[in-house]
């Protein structure tokens, strides 16, 4: 039976950690996205057309199978992220959209570890998961080109206390 729930503290704690994090040159996360001065990191859903954005949502918050003395479960996160595409002269929307999304995703996988570690400082035992990356499916084809698209990262976490 569940004994504690974690699943907003650990997501806010997700998005404050990636709104302000810096690197060691003082660049911000996602530096490289079209209009990356308007990104929005947030906990639930956000508003549509407001890209780009990493939208961190509730999958659930289950059991963790151990002894009866630890408290823990495993909670799953969405992390949705939609990229703007921008097209020129020498690049198309289609390869400017695919290389911000991989970009990004590679960058989130590094992030992610590092909050498995803020995740330790804090008292909280974590191991994260990056079950699977999502894609679309290209469902914002607009004419022959792409102007926004959304990838999925199902991100389990387990903690324990």
């Amino acid at each position: 039976m569940l004994r504690e729930l974690q699943w907003y503290d650990i997501a806010t704690r997700l998005r404050n950690f990636l709104k302000s994090y810096r690197y060691k040159s003082g660049n911000r996360v996602f530096n490289y996205l079209v209009d990356r001065d308007d990104m929005k990191f947030i906990v639930g859903s956000g508003n549509t057309g407001e890209y780009p954005a990493l939208w961190i949502l509730f999958g659930d918050e289950s059991e963790l199978n151990k002894q009866d003395n630890i408290v823990g479960a495993v909670v799953q996160l969405w992390l949705d992220l939609y990229v703007k595409a921008e097209a020129t002269p020498d690049y198309d929307f289609t390869s400017n959209l695919y290389e911000q999304l991989f970009n990004a995703e590679k960058e989130l996988i590094i992030l992610l570890r590092e909050f498995n570690k803020d995740l330790h400082k804090r008292g909280i035992g974590t191991n994260l998961k990056i079950k699977a990356i999502l894609s679309d499916g290209d469902e914002n084809v607009s004419g022959n080109s792409l102007n926004m698209a959304v990838h999925r990262i199902v991100l389990d976490i387990e903690w324990r206390k």
